[in-house]
C-alpha cells in the first residue's frame, strides 16, 4: 500500500478553535486518510468529519492563524 500526500485547499482564519473556515477540500477523495494539524494525527468523528473529499473540523478543533494542515492516505 502506497501512501500520497493530498493537497489541502482552504483558508485558516481561526482565533480560538470554534470560529474561523471549518471546511476544507482535498484534491483526490480518499479511501483512507491521515490528516494532522501541526504534526499531530486528528481523530475522525471527534476532531472532524469526512465526506467525499472535504474534511470539517469540529469546534474546539478548528484550525487557527498560524495552523499548518497535512494529509496522507490512500485512493482507490
Amino acid at each position: 500500500m502506497n501512501f500520497i500526500r493530498f493537497t489541502i485547499t482552504g483558508s485558516i482564519d481561526g482565533t480560538n478553535g470554534y470560529d474561523g473556515n471549518a471546511v476544507f477540500t482535498l484534491d483526490q477523495t480518499p479511501d483512507i486518510l491521515g490528516l494532522f494539524k501541526n504534526g499531530v494525527l486528528q481523530i475522525p468523528d471527534v476532531s472532524y468529519t469526512l465526506s467525499g473529499a472535504t474534511p470539517t473540523f469540529l469546534a474546539p478543533n478548528i484550525p487557527i492563524v498560524g495552523d499548518t494542515l497535512q494529509a496522507l492516505g490512500t485512493i482507490a
